[in-house]
């Protein structure tokens, strides 16, 4: 039983760094999963080692994540079309942890008149990652876990995706209050996040590390582990739990869809860290 376990994780990791780090060697890898498995490190040295294994194979040419959110952007242009949101109108549209708001950017190329009064994007200037915020038809709006500056009633979509795990739970409460207060009543909210477990933990927490570890390659510094420990936040809930948080705060459940918007099950073993809408 436990070598089963231990060779269902691998694969999962061997899947992981086969989307994340794709540019690196097969055996290199491997090495990676090695090292993440290693009980004699702490997450920082492993992060560390990591780091300075996967560096002299990064190249900006050979990432081939570019059309990731692409993609999605596609199938929730799909699924607001199925839900009789219209995208050539002039919908405000609301992204909760967006961001440098790439995903309304793509929304924006389906409906060009959209602008800085209809696409809003909510972030948080601390926040572990680093943006740019340059989009001029973006509203960029800083909020301080309490309040969300924009007007009662006035949404029509709100985005939330994988942000929520990122917030502390009286963050979660006023974030979904916010929620209920500035969109319209029958208002969709779409919400990607993890479905997480104790057999699949491992999977989620390193597939935030290896992005971490990619997006400090893409902007050529140093891995700053203590920095990142200390601005990163870690709240995993299982479905059952993320669906009762928000049924607490008076949302209805309209459908729960993969990892694509889709209703097809997926095998588990293809989605590591369980996602879903």
């Amino acid at each position: 039983q436990i070598e089963l376990q231990i060779s269902i994780i691998m694969k999962s990791l061997q899947i992981l760094a086969n989307k994340i780090i794709n540019f690196a060697p097969d055996g290199v890898k491997s090495d990676v999963i090695r090292i993440i498995l290693d009980r004699s490190l702490t997450e920082g040295q492993k992060m560390r080692a990591l780091f300075d294994m996967v560096k002299p194979y990064y190249r900006p040419t050979l990432s081939k994540d570019g059309n990731r959110q692409s993609f999605i952007a596609e199938k929730i242009c799909t699924k607001i079309h199925e839900l009789g949101v219209d995208i050539q109108s002039q919908n405000q549209i609301v992204d909760i942890g967006g961001g440098d708001g790439n995903i309304l950017s793509l929304l924006r190329e389906k409906n060009t008149t959209l602008s800085k009064t209809h696409l809003h994007c909510i972030e948080d200037k601390r926040w572990v990652e680093e943006y740019t915020f340059d989009k001029d038809y973006i509203d960029y709006l800083f909020w301080d876990f309490h309040k969300i500056d924009l007007a009662d009633n006035t949404i029509d979509l709100v985005l939330v995706m994988v942000a929520l795990h990122h917030m502390e739970d009286s963050t979660i409460t006023n974030a979904l209050e916010e929620i209920k207060r500035f969109a319209k009543k029958g208002a969709y909210v779409l919400v990607k996040e993890h479905n997480a477990s104790p057999r699949n933990l491992i999977n989620i927490e390193w597939e935030h590390h290896l992005y971490h570890l990619l997006d400090t390659l893409k902007s050529g510094k140093e891995l700053e582990y203590d920095a990142y420990k200390e601005r990163n936040l870690f709240n995993f809930k299982s479905q059952r739990d993320w669906h009762a948080v928000f049924a607490r705060h008076g949302f209805e459940q309209v459908e729960t869809l993969n990892r694509f918007l889709e209703n097809n099950v997926e095998k588990e073993y293809k989605n590591p860290t369980g996602l879903y809408w």
